[in-house]
């Protein structure tokens, strides 16, 4: 399905549709706690939520599809550029950390995306991606009612959480934790239930952040 970003922005500014996400807040907790400084570079970075909440002792770099989207950036020390990343890698540098989120199930090639990262990527970088996954309890009751969930129509791939950790491993990423960022679950619940149990997490986890660095040397 081909999705027409501007119009898909132009729709989120209509509804006042812009939020801070769970998952934008908790990758900037990461970076702060591992990485004081260095570039970062936020694939499909959209309205830029990430980049802005990161100070200026960041070099902070964005690219997406939709110029819209680019537009609601004010921070001008955020360098950013419109980026078809099926086409091509937005800035021919390497990075600290490379962010890519809610990005790679709405790509056509995805995997020449994990390629470019690898390559762009400095020794000890950060690679943090999130991905929604198929396991979550509702799109299992769907298929098994035979029904096909009701997913997001921009969403051209879909992973389940092992599948998503195979894929990353076999492009040579390690994989230091894994966790939903977003829990289809009741609130006052979770505290009890959450103990680092992979089988919640993978039944109620609606999308799931994975924490990364290069298992092995550049090519």
């Amino acid at each position: 399905m081909k999705v027409d970003y501007n119009q898909y922005w132009e729709s989120r500014l209509q509804r006042n549709y812009t939020p801070v996400m769970p998952r934008h807040r908790e990758i900037v907790r990461i970076i702060i706690e591992r990485k004081r400084s260095g570039k970062v570079l936020d694939l499909g970075c959209g309205e830029g939520h990430i980049l802005q909440m990161l100070s200026d002792s960041y070099e902070r770099y964005g690219c997406d599809v939709s110029d819209l989207a680019l537009s609601l950036i004010h921070d001008d020390k955020i360098q950013k550029t419109v980026c078809d990343l099926n086409k091509a890698f937005p800035f021919d540098l390497d990075f600290d950390v490379i962010i890519a989120s809610e990005v790679l199930e709405h790509l056509q090639n995805p995997y020449n995306v994990l390629e470019k990262v690898r390559k762009h990527l400095t020794k000890g970088g950060l690679f943090l991606v999130t991905n929604p996954s198929v396991t979550l309890w509702r799109h299992r009751l769907q298929l098994l009612c035979g029904r096909f969930p009701k997913y997001d129509p921009s969403h051209i791939n879909f992973w389940d959480v092992d599948g998503f950790i195979e894929l990353l491993s076999s492009y040579g990423y390690k994989i230091w934790d894994f966790y939903p960022t977003y829990y289809v679950f009741p609130r006052r619940l979770r505290g009890i239930f959450f103990f680092k149990s992979r089988f919640l997490y993978k039944l109620f986890g609606e999308q799931f952040l994975f924490i990364t660095t290069l298992n092995k040397l550049k090519d």
